[in-house]
């Protein structure tokens, strides 16, 4: 835990994929000085290339095995996580870690609203989001779920109603 961050506290029985929780966890990271208005769940977006090599390198033909090695594979050569909340404030789109706990522990990194380009891409019931800050040094692929039955659409959708806007 980095110092100084504390636990989020959440009213029992409350998911930790409600926007409302999101929100609060993105907080006790960023400080009150960074009023989040919108946070969502989000993952790298695959490279297809990449799981198929895997699948035949893996010689098992099992490709659910190839996207969890893939996945894994990219977030680490990034210094980021499987999944990372994504937290939007006035000015900033901050990309936090996301561990399984719900509690976020610190910032990988952030775009300025204002200079960066943003693409929403419809990939089914999915968004691709890619983002790059003014000078082209910092990129970001994610996908998000905006389906009906996954538990981090309503995150998600908040969080893309801002930066896609």
């Amino acid at each position: 835990m980095v110092s100084g961050v504390q636990p989020v506290a959440r009213a029992k029985g409350t998911a930790i994929y409600e926007p409302n929780a999101l929100i609060a966890a993105a907080q006790t990271v960023l400080g009150p000085e960074h009023p989040v208005l919108a946070a969502g769940v989000f993952g790298l977006q695959d490279s297809y290339r990449s799981i198929v090599l895997r699948s035949l390198i893996n010689g098992d033909g099992a490709p659910g095995i190839a996207v969890r090695e893939g996945r894994e594979r990219a977030a680490k050569k990034q210094g980021l996580t499987l999944a990372m909340l994504i937290a939007v404030t006035a000015d900033t789109i901050h990309v936090l870690d996301f561990p399984a706990t719900g509690e976020p522990t610190q910032q990988f990194m952030e775009f300025d609203r204002a200079t960066s380009k943003v693409k929403v891409i419809w990939f089914g019931m999915s968004r691709r989001v890619h983002i790059q800050n003014a000078d082209g040094t910092r990129k970001l692929r994610l996908t998000g779920s905006l389906a009906a039955f996954s538990v981090t659409s309503a995150g998600a959708r908040a969080v893309l109603d801002l930066i896609a806007a």
